[in-house]
């Protein structure tokens, strides 16, 4: 099959996570692939890597130029066209032809439009993919008629193991952009109240700078009187190691986490976790009782929660990495990717 990736984010985030590993399997099941991407968008180092064809053409926000673009590259030569996210790609529905198949991609928080205009771009869609039964359920909650869903869950391309667990001192990691609806504000306060109650810990955080930017966590960190328990690492290319360090995940978000690679990040290195429940979270906690579900907005629940953790981590950490194994390794991945392009 000849398939054509449409894919215009200029940032690393879960989708460009998303959008590279589809194409990995993809191209283990021996498919022919291009990919259309933003002159700036991360992803393009990665592609080209591997060698697939790439056309860093995209604006960032004019798409008059595709009328151009369809001329040298007929779109009608692909069997496949599988979009991702933006307004760049709305003139390849339009574009397509009857026989072709068009997937869209959606891992965004953001809830999809339901204008007139929307509404014509899903006559021309065949599948839509979700990363979960909840994503679906909002999806069709906003009142569009469209019924052609399939859950993929997406992987986590490398496996580590955490290093042994000592419950004197509990390592804890939090990986998140720093935005307010990620939570950072209620994990701080969270580990000051185990500071009051003696508890010996480290925190990393890591993560894009974002609307707060780090300097003013560190100062709340230093206010808190828990600075020399906590590291501010920012941006970090490779996590791994750090996920190899750690005890256990924490996810304080207030919103987002549509697809939560956080979490999916934790599981890799079979780390329990204190999530709050937001997004995907609570249906994959239905799955795996992988540590502590807790309210959010709630430093008091996450505290409780991490203690639950400390007192019960090896019955968590078997539960998570036996999840990891029978739903996110890659070779799980490039299965479900087959029976996608079944749909």
């Amino acid at each position: 099959m000849k398939i054509l990736h449409v894919h215009n984010i200029r940032w690393w985030n879960a989708t460009s996570h998303y959008a590279y590993n589809l194409a990995l399997a993809l191209d283990e099941l021996g498919h022919e692939q291009m990919f259309i991407t933003g002159k700036g968008n991360p992803i393009n180092e990665k592609l080209e890597m591997n060698n697939w064809d790439t056309l860093p053409i995209l604006p960032d926000k004019d798409i008059e130029y595709f009328p151009l673009f369809f001329k040298k590259f007929p779109i009608k030569t692909f069997d496949l066209i599988i979009t991702y996210w933006g307004r760049d790609q709305h003139l390849f529905y339009l574009k397509k032809s009857r026989k072709q198949k068009l997937f869209r991609v959606w891992v965004d928080a953001q809830d999809m439009k339901a204008n007139s205009f929307s509404k014509k771009l899903f006559k021309n869609t065949d599948l839509i993919v979700l990363p979960s039964q909840t994503e679906i359920d909002k999806f069709q909650k906003r009142g569009i008629d469209f019924n052609n869903f399939f859950i993929l869950r997406g992987t986590i391309e490398k496996k580590v193991e955490c290093s042994n667990y000592s419950n004197k001192n509990i390592r804890i990691l939090h990986i998140a952009r720093s935005d307010k609806v990620k939570g950072h504000i209620y994990i701080l306060k969270a580990l000051k109240i185990l500071k009051e109650k003696d508890i010996v810990f480290s925190a990393i955080f890591i993560g894009n700078e974002a609307n707060i930017k780090w300097e003013h966590l560190i100062d709340l960190s230093e206010k808190l009187g828990i600075s020399a328990n906590c590291e501010f690492l920012r941006y970090q290319t490779d996590i791994f190691p750090y996920l190899k360090r750690a005890d256990l995940g924490i996810i304080s978000s207030i919103g987002s986490e549509a697809y939560s690679r956080a979490l999916f990040e934790y599981f890799s290195a079979s780390l329990p976790v204190v999530a709050t429940n937001i997004g995907i979270i609570p249906e994959i906690y239905n799955d795996v009782e992988f540590g502590s579900l807790v309210k959010n907005k709630s430093p008091e629940e996450l505290a409780r929660g991490i203690l639950d953790i400390k007192a019960n981590w090896q019955k968590y950490h078997e539960n998570v990495g036996s999840y990891y194994e029978k739903n996110l390794s890659f070779n799980i991945f490039k299965q479900n990717v087959s029976k996608m392009l079944e749909k």
